[in-house]
């Protein structure tokens, strides 16, 4: 077998379903198998996977392991030479695996491979491609230089090495996965990614970025980000030091003391950002959307919203702000979602997208909170 995708679920069955419905699309053309693993003990996950999506291998853990644990025992159980870590909360598009697998299989000195990733509002999302936050990184970055951190030379639609990519997608040879030790799973939830990505450039091994092949990841549906989150990234990124940075006695110190002045900083910019912002719609647009759904009216309007039907065509040159875009996918591909998001992202533009064969609309507005799961 060619390709074994994981993907570890905790308590997102509505995301879950989107996943799976995008991903079952993308591995038509492949000797590629699906992996569930559910690290909850919901019943709402177990009946989704086994009624709607049979053919996937599911495996319930019967406590939360965690994120290393948990893809662990998925990767445990893959065929595949090549194997993909998913996130339960993206989409991906009609040739997605094809086109990273194809290019993984060009690269000798392989390590991990990852794609643009952009958020539910069609924004890129900077941490596809990161830099080594060593401790002097760390620093720069707490002093405001990004620069350091993100390898702004390479531009979001390059193809090039890159040193730390993120767990939300990342595809590698299974056999160098297990040999650098595969995820810690002294890490519960966060910085795993970064240690498995280092990992892999200790082992003379190189990782890619690959800006062609564009995913959507809502990001973070599995956790809000509140006081909980922070508190287990900045644990995390002590465990990174300890592990790959404690010789260096003095910047370790000073990257313990740094750490203590970000968790603090971000622990008060997350609770800002956490509180939801109501808006107005001036436009809702249905794009190519069947009548069950358009009559369902489950968006929240006022008298001031100007309600519209568009094709997929005539959506792509809509720009006007606070407008919101229903996009229905027993109508139109999940590329070209993806591709409409893209496109026609921007200040005061949403999206919800209702997934293949379901009675509901989801989308996310903000990388700092659950998103949102509209029933009808």
């Amino acid at each position: 077998m060619e390709l074994s995708i994981i993907i570890l679920t905790y308590e997102v069955p509505h995301y879950l379903n989107l996943c799976l419905s995008a991903v079952k699309d993308s591995i038509l053309d492949l000797n590629a198998e699906v992996i569930i693993v559910n690290n909850a003990g919901d019943e709402e996950t177990t009946n989704l996977v086994k009624t709607k999506y049979p053919d996937f291998v599911y495996i319930q853990n019967s406590t939360n392991l965690g994120f290393s644990a948990g893809n662990n025992v998925g990767v445990k159980q893959a065929k595949g030479n090549y194997i993909c870590l998913l996130n339960p909360d993206t989409i991906v598009g009609k040739n997605t695996f094809k086109n990273l697998l194809g290019k993984a299989k060009e690269l000798p000195d392989l390590g991990a491979i990852g794609p643009y990733l952009m958020n539910g509002t069609g924004h890129f999302l900077p941490e596809s491609k990161r830099n080594t936050p060593t401790p002097k990184v760390a620093l720069s970055k707490l002093l405001g230089n990004n620069q350091s951190y993100y390898p702004t030379q390479i531009k979001s639609k390059d193809f090039s090495e890159v040193e730390i990519l993120v767990g939300a997608f990342m595809l590698m040879r299974k056999d160098r996965y297990w040999e650098v030790g595969g995820l810690d799973e002294a890490y519960f939830m966060y910085g795993e990614d970064i240690d498995l990505s280092y990992s892999f450039l200790k082992h003379n091994y190189q990782n890619y970025y690959l800006g062609s092949e564009k995913v959507i990841h809502f990001k973070g549906e599995s956790t809000i980000k509140d006081e909980v989150y922070v508190n287990r990234f900045y644990n995390a990124m002590l465990i990174f030091y300890n592990k790959h940075f404690n010789q260096y006695k003095i910047l370790s110190w000073l990257a313990r003391v740094s750490m203590t002045f970000i968790k603090l900083a971000a622990t008060l910019m997350v609770s800002k950002r956490a509180e939801k912002r109501p808006y107005q719609l001036n436009h809702l647009i249905y794009v190519d959307c069947e009548v069950d759904l358009k009559a369902a009216k489950v968006i929240e309007t006022s008298k001031h919203t100007k309600i519209h039907e568009m094709s997929v065509l005539e959506a792509k040159f809509f720009r006007d702000k606070q407008t919101l875009f229903v996009l229905d996918a027993n109508q139109l591909t999940y590329q070209e979602i993806i591709n409409l998001i893209l496109e026609n992202h921007g200040e005061g533009i949403y999206f919800r997208i209702r997934p293949k064969s379901s009675k509901y609309l989801i989308g996310s507005d903000s990388s700092y909170m659950q998103g949102e799961v509209l029933e009808f």
